[in-house]
């Protein structure tokens, strides 16, 4: 990191692109309460996909110290060990092994001081499913058997028990999607799916009777597209398990990357709309079927990395992982109550992931002589600035507005600290002017502000100093800003703005010319004062309209002509999110609302309500 320090007010001001100025509002006074939850959890976001057990880890102590406790970040998922103890070790032997593995645990006792940085997510390889030749009671049972004899309470009772468990990594992937990917579509994709979903439901059930306590979900979708076919693959996959198997989830569990290259310079990104329609038309139909929505795992996100494949490691492809990993991340701590574990992913050194020639690109680590040799002493890749961003954040959520989707705000209070993040999704440099209210009697003694970005072809985190707030500032394309102000004494919020997404009554609706499709919300508590925004998703072929008549307790509406995120040119179709605001005046406890589009095709996915509700504490 490069550290400078600033007396006077400069800081980019020297260099603000030409640009709409877009305004940020940080309301310091009032924290920002979803669905009970008002505090940033580093356990649950500031992730990584690697365990205590990996070998990659063993002799990296200084490493591991300043990953984990220097920078306060948590493993998060492992794929590894279970996959080969479940696949070839007989269940009346597992006591035996799970006793030794124990024991050498035990005797570990240089791993036992990260125990308090772990909180795994376990599950096995795909090939599990047909190691045990699709029987998914006795895969149950095996599972059952394995977390009651390989696990204790930490220390030397044994290797703490993990909370959460996928039954196999991203099934439909390797036994369906693989092969259409490289031209050979199998012919018999809907029975495949069925018997997977099956197995799902089987493991579930006989793991439950051995470990009650242990959660367990999936299916680990990697790459949903729900809405490719005119949403065929909704109805024949999440569709499908949520009917077949969502009673016997505690979690639904899937994988989001962005595809910033691949068929040389073609573009997909989850960022934005796309992420945001996909969530709430899983939690949407969760609701209408079950009456509730069950939290998601993310538990592998990032980005994707195809025209750069087969290609030795540079700080530029690391770039774009790197700013994947805010991106999204800031979108899944908006669903803090919602969302139980999110892991981008990053593994340590994967030296099972590649040769010395073409190593692994998602890595922690390198080699100090890459990219000409795969040797010499192990050192960090550019992927632990992602890391060195986030390492201060915590605390109580506030209330924060950006007058742009494509700036992301969120904000943090820790006694006489806030971190403001400011997160650009947009492909081109913005200038921002944040307004802090709710100051009351305390003042801003100094700001350090982090700016991750990139210059040239290799990501940069700058780290400035000042000793007061910037009038405006300049964040970089695709970049993240956090801004650390320290206050003259400590600030207690004294109002509460308290987050509820209600959905509608019906989803899925086919839209056609001049038709108007009807919804309901109903049992929306209303306050006295706050605000709400209406959540429509969509889905299209390129060229129809984006932009629908919309009446909500028969008052018009005014829909943006913005969107969050891109325009998607690059997918088979537009899928994203209309946020449209709605006076909070016209909230009732049953509310009806309308939706006309000028031309046929596609879908309304789904549609939900925010409501922002205004208290004094």
């Amino acid at each position: 990191m490069k550290y400078i320090l600033f007396i006077v007010l400069n800081f980019y001001t020297i260099n603000i692109v030409r640009s709409q100025l877009i305004s940020v509002t940080v309301e310091l006074n009032r924290k920002h309460v979803i669905g009970g939850i008002e505090s940033f959890d580093r356990s649950k976001f500031i992730t990584t996909h690697a365990s205590i057990f990996e070998g990659d880890s063993f002799n990296e102590e200084e490493k591991l110290n300043y990953l984990l406790f220097g920078l306060d970040t948590y493993f998060g998922r492992s794929t590894g060990d279970i996959t080969t103890n479940i696949s070839l070790i007989d269940k009346n032997e597992m006591p035996i092994i799970g006793l030794a593995t124990k024991e050498a645990y035990k005797s570990f006792k240089t791993m036992h001081i990260y125990e308090s940085h772990e909180d795994l997510i376990l599950a096995c390889q795909a090939k599990i499913y047909q190691d045990l030749n699709k029987d998914g009671v006795t895969m149950g049972i095996k599972v059952g058997t394995y977390f009651n004899d390989y696990f204790g309470n930490g220390g030397e009772t044994g290797p703490p028990k993990p909370k959460y468990f996928e039954v196999f990594n991203e099934p439909l992937w390797d036994y369906v999607d693989y092969h259409a990917y490289y031209g050979n579509p199998i012919s018999n994709e809907e029975e495949v799916i069925d018997s997977i979903f099956r197995f799902y439901r089987e493991a579930a059930i006989e793991i439950k009777k051995l470990n009650p306590e242990l959660q367990v979900g999936g299916y680990c979708a990697a790459f949903p597209d729900l809405e490719l076919g005119n949403f065929c693959q909704w109805d024949q996959r999440w569709k499908k398990f949520i009917d077949s198997c969502g009673s016997y989830m505690d979690f639904y569990s899937f994988h989001l990357y962005d595809f910033p290259g691949f068929s040389n310079g073609l573009k997909k990104f989850r960022k934005g709309g796309n992420m945001e329609a996909t969530m709430d038309m899983i939690a949407q139909y969760d609701y209408l079927v079950h009456n509730s929505i069950k939290p998601f795992i993310i538990s592998e996100y990032g980005s994707q990395l195809q025209d750069w494949y087969n290609q030795p490691w540079t700080p530029f492809r690391d770039w774009l992982i790197l700013k994947a990993f805010s991106s999204m991340m800031v979108q899944y701590m908006e669903r803090p109550d919602v969302i139980l574990k999110a892991i981008p992913f990053a593994v340590f050194k994967a030296l099972w992931g590649g040769g010395s020639a073409i190593p692994y690109p998602w890595r922690l680590m390198r080699n100090t002589d890459e990219p000409n040799s795969f040797s010499g002493k192990w050192v960090w890749t550019e992927v632990i600035k992602f890391y060195q961003l986030w390492s201060n954040v915590c605390g109580i959520k506030l209330d924060t507005r950006s007058s742009d989707l494509d700036l992301q705000v969120d904000a943090y209070l820790n006694n006489d600290k806030v971190y403001l993040i400011l997160n650009n999704i947009d492909f081109k440099d913005v200038t921002v002017k944040i307004k802090n209210l709710g100051l009351g009697d305390c003042t801003i003694d100094s700001v350090f502000i982090k700016h991750l970005h990139l210059v040239g072809d290799k990501p940069v985190l700058d780290s400035l100093y000042y000793t007061s707030i910037p009038e405006l500032v300049n964040i970089g394309a695709e970049a993240t800003m956090i801004l650390e102000y320290t206050l003259n004494k400590n600030l207690v919020p004294d109002q509460s703005l308290n987050e509820t997404k209600y959905y509608a009554d019906s989803y899925k609706h086919s839209i056609k010319m001049d038709v108007t499709d009807t919804f309901r919300i109903n049992q929306v508590r209303v306050g006295t004062k706050g605000y709400a925004t209406l959540r429509v998703g969509i889905g299209r072929n390129h060229g129809l309209s984006l932009h629908p008549d919309v009446k909500f307790n028969n008052v018009d509406v005014q829909v943006p002509t913005d969107y969050r995120g891109d325009s998607q040119d690059d997918r088979e179709t537009f899928f994203g999110m209309l946020e449209i605001d709605v006076p909070y005046a016209s909230l009732r406890n049953q509310n009806y609302l309308t939706i006309t589009f000028p031309d046929t095709g596609g879908f309304i996915s789904s549609v939900a309500l925010q409501v922002f509700d205004i208290q004094e504490n």
